[in-house]
């Protein structure tokens, strides 16, 4: 051996008798802590010749040193000592349980302490356990307690914890029930009607016919048979078959099948879904020979929906045999919108797969749809083979707006390249959006050459966009470079965006769009819908509300005869009406007559109905349109006879209606 080797072992050596002399000659004269250090735990015949002080000092290293630390020793030799202690000097072990110990060590100290007290004498246990005066540790030594009893004696198990009011959850009494039951299950059956609540009956119903099952499965249905109380047999059937089907799913489902009443269809989902956890195949062949469609499609579903995640070529091949149905539909979207999101390849290779049919054009639809969510890169070549309809045209749309994000530019060019108009038209609006929010006066220059109509519709929607961040600029961009309707399109949507930004700006901008159309722009708008110059012109007035009404309403009046102005007037006087209607009134007399004013004198009438009824009549009354006043009128006398029936006919018939609108608005039924 080479010479340097020797010299490093030697020195090793001399170094370890070194160190361990120094350790065992530097140890505390303790007895116990020497013994400790050279051997952690004695052995188990060394333990009837120690102390109390030993026992005490020992299980206070073992708190320190191990529990509270990373040191290793065995939970066989933990469990023998503190078992050795509780044994050999009961009071102090159960005094040491009973003080407060670290939480990660506590469950297990005192259950193993519990564990031997309690078959010594029980009673004097539960005496001390209650004479704890801290709350949360006496909680602490009841739950060890209960637990211990739950594995040694059951009923006695179930007697304390009822007691203490312990059943705190229906895990706590299926496993006291449950080991019960395993242990004498006549015995923990006939104990069920000392539990005082319904549900916990229940419960304890559950777990008995579950662990008689596992026992003697005919022994439990005769039992099963017994019970009188429907609620309960209802629990115990429902346990017999879950556990049944886990034993032998065949006779579970067989049984199941050959129950009758309304509870069937919950018999055969305990039944056929626990089975199919323990062998889907076999529960899946069972259900494929069943004669009635319905129920055997129902139970696919059942089956099914529990495997999607788990083997979805299972479920495809379900799926493939079962006939058309919403069942199936129902299935095949559940199916494909799982698999899609974490296996898209494997999805879209089975749906091409399926043979030519109307399921194959919904799984297609389906598939593709949920691809573009989930993966639009791998899109785009599927589209041929995507028949047309909205699926496809929102595939196109979606496509469009993940490519926009990127280069609005290709996008457009891209889309322009399908034919499908509508599917073309809707992605443009989609990328125009986009593009408008990034650059829109590249967006603005990118539709050139795009059909008249269908352009001014997306001026319109980036005049808006743009405007709704800079008024100024897009405004000013508008007026000077588009011409015709293109001009007027582009004015009227961003004057609705800038108003809400600088409607001083918004006002000027909408005054001369009036100015120059006599009050009325050609611009394209859908049919049946409110005018752009209109909708501009409630949004400014908006505006003008809440920062200065009066100034508002001078703008309006000062604006060229037309529906815009209207609007405009009538939103502001409405506003009015409700903040000031004494100023809102003397306003509205001095207004030409007209449906303007009869507007005006309505928001009027409402206002003052409450504050006075008589007026708001005059107010009603002085409307000039018969119908207007008809139903202002009615109104007014509505809330006011809610308080007083006869000043409500007094002040209707003392207004200045005539005896006609006066005997219809009184004749009418209420």
């Amino acid at each position: 051996m080479n010479r340097k080797y020797i010299v490093a072992i030697t020195i090793g050596l001399v170094l370890g008798f070194t160190i361990g002399l120094w350790f065992r000659t530097t140890a505390p004269n303790n007895h116990l802590a020497r013994t400790v250090v050279k051997n952690p735990l004695p052995a188990s015949n060394k333990y009837a010749t120690w102390t109390p002080r030993q026992f005490h000092q020992h299980a206070q290293w073992l708190i320190k040193t191990h529990l509270s630390t990373t040191t290793k020793i065995t939970h066989t030799q933990t469990d023998e000592f503190f078992r050795s202690w509780a044994q050999a000097d009961p009071d102090p072990a159960l005094t040491f349980a009973m003080a407060a110990l670290p939480p990660s060590a506590a469950p297990v100290i005192r259950r193993i302490i519990l564990s031997v007290l309690v078959d010594q004498d029980t009673d004097n246990l539960i005496q001390a356990i209650d004479n704890t005066k801290h709350v949360a540790t006496r909680y602490d030594l009841e739950k060890a307690l209960l637990q211990v009893l739950q594995e040694n004696n059951p009923a006695a198990a179930l007697e304390f914890a009822l007691n203490r009011n312990l059943l705190h959850s229906d895990q706590t009494i299926r496993e006291i029930v449950g080991a019960w039951a395993l242990q004498n299950p006549t015995a923990a059956a006939d104990a069920i009607n000392i539990l005082p609540l319904e549900q916990h009956r229940q419960w304890a119903t559950q777990a008995i016919a579950a662990a008689w099952t596992y026992l003697d499965a005919s022994a439990a249905w005769a039992w099963i048979e017994s019970i009188a109380h429907s609620n309960l047999r209802r629990e115990a059937i429902r346990a017999y078959l879950a556990q049944l089907a886990i034993q032998d799913g065949a006779i579970a489902a067989d049984l199941a099948l050959q129950l009758e009443g309304r509870r069937k269809g919950d018999y055969l989902h305990w039944a056929v879904v626990n089975w199919a956890q323990q062998a889907p195949n076999k529960t899946l062949a069972w259900t494929g020979r069943l004669e009635d469609v319905r129920l055997r499609n129902w139970l696919y579903v059942l089956i099914c929906e529990r495997l999607i995640e788990k083997d979805p070529l299972l479920v495809a091949s379900v799926i493939a045999i079962m006939n058309a149905s919403a069942a199936r539909s129902h299935l095949l979207s559940e199916l494909l919108d799982s698999w899609m999101r974490y296996d898209p390849d494997s999805a879209m290779q089975w749906v091409e797969n399926l043979s030519p049919g109307k399921m194959r054009d919904t799984a297609l639809n389906l598939a593709i749809h949920l691809l573009d969510q989930v993966a639009p890169e791998k899109t785009l070549p599927y589209l041929e083979v995507l028949p047309s309809g909205p699926t496809k045209n929102s595939v196109i749309r979606q496509i469009a707006i993940n490519m926009a994000k990127e280069n609005p530019a290709a996008a457009l060019h891209w889309v322009q390249g399908q034919d499908m108009s509508m599917a073309r038209a809707i992605a443009e609006k989609e990328i125009v959006s986009t593009w408008a929010e990034l650059e829109p006066l590249a967006a603005m220059r990118a539709i050139d050459g795009l059909d008249g109509t269908f352009r001014r519709e997306l001026i319109g929607i980036i005049s808006a966009s743009w405007a709704g961040k800079n008024p100024q600029q897009s405004l000013e961009w508008i007026d000077q470079e588009l011409t015709e309707a293109d001009r007027v399109q582009g004015l009227s949507y961003a004057i609705m965006a800038a108003a809400a930004e600088d409607y001083p700006l918004a006002a000027e901008y909408l005054n001369k769009l009036l100015v120059e159309s006599n009050g009325t722009p050609n611009i394209d708008y859908l049919p049946g819908s409110m005018h752009p110059t209109e909708s501009a012109s409630i949004q400014v007035a908006g505006n003008w509300q809440e920062n200065n009404i009066k100034k508002g309403i001078e703008w309006a009046a000062a604006l060229p005869e037309s529906a815009a102005k209207d609007r405009a007037l009538w939103s502001l006087i409405n506003r009015w009406a409700e903040t000031e209607p004494g100023a809102a009134a003397e306003y509205v007399t001095g207004m030409p007559q007209g449906q303007l004013r009869d507007e005006a004198s309505m928001s009027i009438a409402s206002e003052m109905a409450t504050s006075n009824p008589a007026k708001a009549f005059e107010w009603a009354a002085s409307i000039q349109d018969p119908q207007r006043r008809r139903v202002s009128a009615e109104a007014i006398y509505d809330r006011i006879y809610e308080q007083d029936s006869d000043a409500a006919k007094h002040g209707l018939i003392s207004s200045g209606f005539t005896e006609q609108e006066v005997a219809d608005i009184l004749g009418y039924d209420r």
